[in-house]
């Protein structure tokens, strides 16, 4: 279905429906953490993370999954949509903010801030209904329970909050019900919330306690010297003592941001209705999310909006920098993104870093890697652009530079076979691209590590993506259920530690860690189902090169049965010139190695200062 070509009330998300017709009557459960219902109809599961509660163990009844993945193309079409639906709805959404603060702030300031958050918003609201509507028209729906939420409670602080909770069952169940009572396409009764559905919170870190005020004291005495600084970097993904001595070279130092201050404020819920998100334009989807905006817009933006300010003033941050270089704070300090859209649209240079081995590899792009893109001056990648865009700065990889690379000949006596898992979410997201396959990528692991030989599987061991436990808990319970005899890195251990004692290094995403290992010379290979991640045409040609060479795996079966063949001599493997001569091309373009890399970084910080005059002619 071409959405480009038809106007928004045209547009019905029924044509997207994932499942086969189905006249058997069921009663619907949305969410994991919710009691068996009384009702003697097949129980039907809306997706795989309803599933925690066993319900075939629990029940006699039959119990089935409407679950079926989105395909990428769908994703795709998906995300056209709620780029139309935010980029209609952003400009009201500034509008009432400046209203409600008596500001007059640009929307380029706004961008700096609530835009991401409202993307990601947008995205997982068109997702949650569209798997209702979906449902409904595919499923003889008999009933389903909506357990009363408090609202309120459910509001989060923050923005990196709201990624939270987002993968929790309760906010889900009370979107999920929000959006069964809009539609009204089958019945439903109201019940109490059940104490089985909660949530917890995992808190943004607080400044409360006196060993972080302490830290913090030492911090601000330090970070004074780069008040009057004309160049202001932070959290680059440089390596601390490379970070140091770029900042030498600038005459500067690197500013320590210490964790954003918790603030005891109270959700208004007089100020939140008081919001007018326009709820009469756009189609029956649009109107909803209008709607639903006053309810979760992070409190940061809202409620704490002028604490935040009187925070950031706090702060020994410099009043004019020319020019603000970072990787990573942009996205996980809504301080920060409010300091740097005040500085931005007062004339300051914008220069964000690469952060992700992922960036400039899948398409489409995730939402954080176009964002930042459209918020920089410059945008340095780890070696890939494009030439007809000058935002673009290819450069060395931030995250490997001052860290000595391994040598091709070392014969290496690690024992261990390192396999470093991908993290997944419990509920869908576009705002990555997964879409409820955590399961199945779980299984295909599994089905890696069985396919291992006997030999080798002894010496297994799996290491999950650290902070996964906040979004989805199922690695650990999976792995220790299915694999006893497999050894588990929960996190304790330094990843750089593991890297080193291990003979050969499996990663299954298309993060960082493949980056770091191949520049260390440590044998990796890299493993990811196609079907999960479409690989950009920059991104392509490369990995073709990387699979001739048995580097990169498009099933992990293929995986496996290559670490059969290679493991008893490795080192002929992966010293073969071929292989390291391809390793070598790729790492040019998405991992580069410079002789001089600070200076690189430094010429481009340097170049991208402009006047005020010309940076507001280019970007307003």
């Amino acid at each position: 279905m071409d959405l480009q070509g038809r106007s928004r009330n045209q547009i019905t998300l029924t044509q997207y429906s994932m499942f086969a017709n189905d006249t058997m009557k069921h009663h619907l459960i949305t969410t994991g953490g919710v009691e068996l219902p009384t009702s003697n109809d097949p129980i039907l599961l809306l997706g795989p993370w309803c599933d925690d509660h066993s319900l075939a163990e629990q029940s006699s009844q039959q119990v089935t999954s409407s679950h079926s993945q989105n395909s990428l193309a769908e994703l795709h079409q998906l995300r056209v949509l709620a780029d139309e639906i935010s980029n209609r709805i952003f400009p009201d959404l500034c509008a009432e903010l400046n209203r409600l603060h008596q500001t007059d702030h640009s929307l380029r300031f706004w961008e700096y801030s609530v835009q991401l958050w409202l993307i990601n918003f947008v995205d997982t609201i068109i997702d949650r209904w569209q798997r209702i509507d979906s449902v409904a028209s595919s499923y003889s729906i008999t009933g389903t329970t909506i357990h009363q939420c408090s609202e309120m409670e459910l509001i989060p602080q923050t923005s990196n909050q709201f990624q939270f909770l987002i993968n929790s069952h309760l906010w889900n169940h009370l979107i999920f019900g929000k959006i069964i009572q809009e539609l009204g396409q089958f019945p439903y009764s109201i019940a109490p919330q059940p104490s089985t559905l909660k949530v917890e919170f995992v808190n943004d870190p607080s400044s409360n306690n006196l060993r972080t005020i302490t830290r913090q004291l030492l911090q601000k005495i330090s970070n004074s010297t780069t008040k009057a600084s004309s160049i202001f970097f932070v959290q680059t993904y440089l390596p601390k003592l490379s970070e140091l001595k770029l900042g030498l070279m600038l005459g500067t130092l690197p500013y320590r941001w210490y964790p954003d201050k918790t603030i005891s404020n109270k959700p208004d819920s007089a100020l939140r209705a008081s919001i007018d998100m326009k709820i009469e334009v756009g189609d029956h989807l649009e109107r909803f999310i209008r709607k639903t905006i006053p309810l979760q817009i992070p409190m940061s933006f809202l409620e704490n909006f002028k604490d935040n300010q009187q925070l950031i003033k706090d702060r020994s941050l410099p009043k004019n920098p020319r020019v603000i270089f970072t990787s990573n704070l942009h996205q996980s300090s809504d301080q920060f993104m409010l300091w740097l859209g005040q500085k931005a649209t007062k004339g300051s240079s914008v220069v964000i870093g690469q952060h992700g081995g992922v960036h400039g590899m899948i398409e489409p792009a995730s939402r954080e890697e176009l964002h930042e893109r459209q918020i920089s001056d410059r945008y340095l990648t780890w070696g890939w652009g494009d030439d007809e865009n000058t935002v673009f700065a290819p450069g060395p990889a931030l995250i490997n530079t001052g860290i000595n690379s391994g040598t091709k000949t070392k014969q290496r006596l690690a024992t261990q076979l390192l396999i470093v898992l991908d993290s997944t979410y419990r509920y869908p997201s576009m705002r990555r691209g997964m879409n409820g396959s955590r399961m199945s990528y779980l299984q295909s692991v599994g089905a890696l590590i069985k396919n291992l030989d006997p030999l080798t599987q002894k010496v297994a061991l799996v290491r999950p993506y650290r902070g996964q436990e906040q979004f989805d808990d199922s690695h650990l319970p999976y792995f220790e259920q299915n694999f006893q005899e497999i050894k588990i890195d929960s996190g304790s251990t330094p990843i750089e530690n593991l890297w080193n004692s291990s003979k050969l290094v499996v990663t299954t995403s298309i993060g960082t860690t493949y980056i770091q290992t191949i520049h260390r010379k440590i044998p990796t290979l890299i493993v990811l189902d196609p079907k999960s991640s479409n690989l950009s045409a920059r991104a392509l040609p490369s990995f073709q090169n990387l699979e001739r060479i048995g580097v990169y795996h498009s099933s992990f079966s293929s995986a496996a049965k290559f670490i059969n063949s290679i493991w008893t001599d490795i080192d002929q493997w992966w010293l073969d010139p071929s292989v390291q001569a391809a390793l070598d091309e790729f790492m040019n373009q998405f991992g580069r190695v410079s002789s001089h890399p600070l200076r690189i970084i430094k010429s481009n910080v340097k170049s991208t200062i402009l006047s005020s005059h010309e940076q507001h002619d280019r970007r307003d």
